[in-house]
């Protein structure tokens, strides 16, 4: 699991799109599609219920999501204690 897998997921859940996720992110939404992909199989659930309309959590996204948010604030801590 990577912190760019960690971003593109909660980007795509704070912004309800793939697409609105890469223009936050700077990327194409394939991008960002395919770490959402890869994240989920590396955690072993769907995090994202994808529909024409968007995308919104499942479950297992609900709850990976405090912890997902905890994961990226500690790396920036400890990059921060670093510089």
């Amino acid at each position: 699991m990577e912190s760019k897998m960690l971003r593109a997921y909660l980007a795509a859940l704070e912004t309800g799109s793939f697409a609105k996720a890469a223009r936050r992110l700077r990327c194409t939404n394939v991008t960002v599609m395919n770490l959402v992909n890869a994240l989920e199989a590396s955690v072993g659930a769907r995090l994202l219920d994808r529909t024409n309309r968007g995308v919104a959590p499942t479950a297992a996204g609900r709850a990976f999501r405090r912890d997902a948010e905890r994961l990226l604030a500690a790396a920036a801590r400890a990059a921060a204690a670093a510089r």
